[in-house]
C-alpha cells in the first residue's frame, strides 16, 4: 500500500487498504489502532 501511494498510485493504495481492513475484520493482523512507521515496510 505505501509503495503504491508513494508512486502516487492512489487507486490501488486504496484498493489494498481495503483489503487490509476487511482482513482485520476477519481477525487477521493487528488491528487499526496499531501504527505502521512506513520507513519499515519494504518497498
Amino acid at each position: 500500500m505505501f509503495k503504491h501511494a508513494r508512486e502516487l498510485e492512489f487507486e490501488e493504495a486504496a484498493e489494498l487498504r481495503d483489503e487490509i481492513d476487511e482482513l482485520r475484520k476477519q481477525g487477521f493482523g493487528p488491528s487499526n489502532k496499531t501504527t505502521v512507521r512506513p520507513e519499515l515496510v519494504e518497498g
